[in-house]
């Protein structure tokens, strides 16, 4: 498969996920059950990708408590993500927040793995921040009359993925396929969401009435996780995926100001493009 083609399904998967997480934010839908959808279909997916490659599935214990770990992080992060997409002033905003986690990766694993950071890296991160200050900072007038309940959730999730992506680092060595990796990731996940939505006896009632749109966001995850696998595989360079997965965050913040009407100024515009642009450059 072209990577070019991979990377265009992980950019539209992408801006899907969040669009439709977008729309369903006035549903009666509970966030575990969001949650849920997350990583269900991609665990069945990746399972049956998996098994079609021959890929090995010798598990070590240190494989399965650092999936397990990465799991956990994730959710949390996932679940606080969830509460700032119910306040966010538009979901592009706190999208790229989180998604800016690879400053934390790319000044630790320096430190913590040996790996080396280059003048692009540092000119790069200086970049995002540069163009991060542009979104958050404003008026005190304009702060007052805006919620910013969102922030604070955004910047949990923005720690939490970079926990799980250090995480992951650390079993870069491990044998086992990045992809067995995610399938362990994703089954650990719904293990623990599940979990919590029996300990909170959540009912699946709602589901019913709004099965359409648990269904698309199951699909998005699913194609955004599945051919980032793909794209690592067929591409030139890993960074040209990540790369198309950092730059859906402008078309998010766009499309949720045509479709939702959601605040989008000129300046927190610029400060997308910006951000996605340093996130680029970080990655390629």
């Amino acid at each position: 498969m072209n990577w070019i083609i991979v990377a265009l399904i992980v950019f539209i998967s992408s801006t899907l996920l969040y669009l439709t997480l977008r729309k369903v934010r006035s549903f009666n839908l509970s966030d575990e059950i969001q949650n849920l959808s997350f990583f269900l279909l991609s665990a069945v997916s990746l399972f049956i990708y998996n098994l079609f490659q021959h890929f090995n599935f010798r598990i070590h214990l240190y494989e399965i408590l650092a999936t397990f770990l990465v799991a956990v992080f994730l959710w949390i992060g996932n679940t606080f993500l969830l509460k700032s997409l119910k306040t966010t002033p538009n979901p592009g905003l706190t999208v790229l927040i989180a998604k800016s986690y690879l400053i934390i990766t790319t000044l630790l694993s320096p430190l913590l793995f040996g790996s080396i950071i280059t003048v692009k890296s540092v000119l790069s991160i200086g970049l995002i921040l540069f163009f991060l200050s542009l979104i958050l900072i404003e008026k005190k007038k304009i702060q007052t009359s805006n919620k910013t309940g969102w922030l604070p959730y955004a910047c949990i999730t923005f720690v939490m993925w970079g926990v799980q992506a250090l995480i992951l680092m650390s079993i870069k060595g491990s044998l086992l396929n990045s992809s067995v990796i995610l399938m362990l990731v994703s089954i650990f996940y719904c293990l623990i969401v599940i979990t919590e939505i029996l300990i909170k006896r959540i009912s699946f009632m709602p589901v019913k009435r709004y099965w359409f749109w648990i269904i698309l966001i199951s699909i998005a995850a699913m194609c955004s996780n599945l051919f980032v696998i793909i794209g690592y595989r067929v591409a030139p360079n890993p960074g040209f995926i990540d790369s198309a997965n950092a730059a859906s965050v402008a078309a998010i913040a766009v499309l949720a100001y045509i479709f939702f009407k959601d605040h989008l100024t000129v300046k927190k515009g610029v400060g997308i493009i910006g951000v996605c642009v340093g996130l680029i450059l970080l990655l390629v």
